[in-house]
Parts: C-alpha cells; sequence; structure tokens
C-alpha cells in the first residue's frame, strides 16, 4: 500500500508541476515578485533550512513558483491543521508539506524533517510558528525549531525575508540572506541561536 501511494504522489507531483509550469507567467504577473540574492540560495548544494516569516497562505505558493520551480525535492513544513480535508491534504503532501502537530512532540514529523533534509533536500520553516496577522511588517518573535532542525541534521540555515503581505497586482519583494551553520559563531546556547537567527532575518530588511 505504502509503495503504491508513493506512486501516487509521485504522479500528482508531477502534474502539480506541470500545472505551475502552466500558470508560472500569469502568476507572475497577478502576484509580482522581486528576489534578492537568489546566488544565496543556489550557492547551498544538498540539505538546507529554509527560514522565512510568514504573512499569508500565499507565501507557500509563492516560494514553490519563484525559487523553487525547477525542484521536485524541496519540502514546507506546515501545520497539521491544513490536513483535516483529507483529500487536498493529500494533494498538498505531493506539492511537499510535511504536517506536524504543534500541540505535541510531534516525532513521525520530526523524523521526515530529518530524513529530508539528509537526504539532501531543502525544508522551507516558516519560524515564526504561524502567520503574521497583526498588520506589521515586523516579524514575531521566532521559535526555536529552525535551529534543532539544522543543528540535527548537521546542515546550513538560508535566512530569507518577504518585505510585507503579498497582494495581487503589488509588487513583494523576497530577500535571500547568506547561509550559515549553527554553531559556526562558537558555543551558543539554543536561545542564542534563535536570537541570531532572528537578527539575520532582520537585517535582510534595512
Amino acid at each position: 500500500m505504502k509503495v503504491i501511494n508513493s506512486i501516487f504522489k509521485s504522479i500528482v507531483a508531477v502534474l502539480l508541476m506541470t500545472v505551475i509550469a502552466i500558470v508560472y507567467l500569469p502568476f507572475r504577473l497577478i502576484v509580482p515578485v522581486r528576489v534578492h540574492g537568489r546566488k544565496n540560495l543556489r550557492n547551498v548544494k544538498g540539505g538546507a533550512v529554509v527560514a522565512c516569516n510568514h504573512f499569508s497562505n500565499l507565501d507557500p505558493m509563492i516560494l514553490k513558483v519563484v525559487l523553487f520551480f525547477n525542484s521536485f525535492t524541496n519540502k514546507f513544513l506546515g501545520k497539521v491543521e491544513v490536513n483535516k480535508f483529507k483529500p487536498v491534504g493529500w494533494i498538498l503532501s505531493c506539492f511537499g508539506i510535511i504536517y506536524i502537530d504543534r500541540s505535541k512532540i510531534d516525532r513521525k514529523a520530526m523524523r521526515e524533517v530529518d530524513c529530508s533534509l539528509k537526504k539532501g533536500q531543502k525544508v522551507v520553516i516558516f519560524p515564526e510558528g504561524t502567520r503574521n496577522k497583526t498588520g506589521s511588517t515586523d516579524m514575531q518573535a521566532v521559535k526555536s525549531g529552525t535551529v534543532f532542525f539544522a543543528k540535527k541534521a548537521d546542515v546550513p540555515i538560508i535566512p530569507i525575508r518577504i518585505n510585507k503581505k503579498p497582494r495581487i497586482f503589488r509588487l513583494t519583494h523576497i530577500y535571500i540572506g547568506d547561509a550559515y551553520r549553527v554553531g559556526d559563531a562558537g558555543e551558543l546556547s539554543t536561545a542564542e541561536e534563535v536570537g541570531r537567527l532572528e537578527e539575520k532575518m532582520n537585517s535582510l530588511i534595512k
């Protein structure tokens, strides 16, 4: 059964990429995005945690289309609530979403993220933990999960910052920073590493 499910997911993934290819230009016209520092993403070969702030449900689609258009292997960490309607949840899992239950220590999701990173895949994590609904462009408090996953899998973190909530026909800027590794600034506590990540993400918008 697992093999059949895996085959179906692969087929659906190809179909989704085909749909993205078809809608790529119209999508870029409707939701215009300018990317700064794209080379910082391209220069990282293999697994990495991509840490991005989070404004709207459009964010994963924008990142998929604008940054990972040619990649079948990237993943997104998303809340398990999205998976409540199983048909939609299954399709989104083909899209690359790993569901995590934030109400408990979700070991299954943690193993899947770790395995994906060690396979050389890039996993997008929204370290604020939820969408920013305040109306402010300032980031919310960063959670420790991003640091935990990067350290456990021994992969770099690539900080990304979206300048404001994406809207139709309004230009959105995405800033990609230099990749770095947890621990490369010396022996810091988890809280200090979280503060370091937050500082790096904030520095992308001057």
